[in-house]
């Protein structure tokens, strides 16, 4: 079967893209979607993973809201 290139929309997002954002390896984003931490649609064409850009910006405010505040 011939290789067919995953959408790059605006809608979805690179894994390392969502890494760099969260300042860490695209292994690591990658393992958090395995294990739940990181709640994001996922679309997996042959060895290609992308992630829902809504979802994951939705995450990253979730993030930002459990931070305590500084004094």
């Amino acid at each position: 079967m011939p290789y067919r290139k995953p959408p790059v929309t605006p809608e979805w997002i690179k894994v390392s893209e969502a890494a760099a954002r969260l300042g860490c390896h695209p292994k690591t984003v990658h393992n958090r979607i395995r294990a739940g931490t990181i709640p994001v649609r996922v679309l997996r064409i042959e060895r290609v993973t992308r992630l829902n850009r809504s979802d994951f910006e939705a995450y990253l405010e979730s993030l930002t809201t459990q931070l305590p505040k500084q004094p």
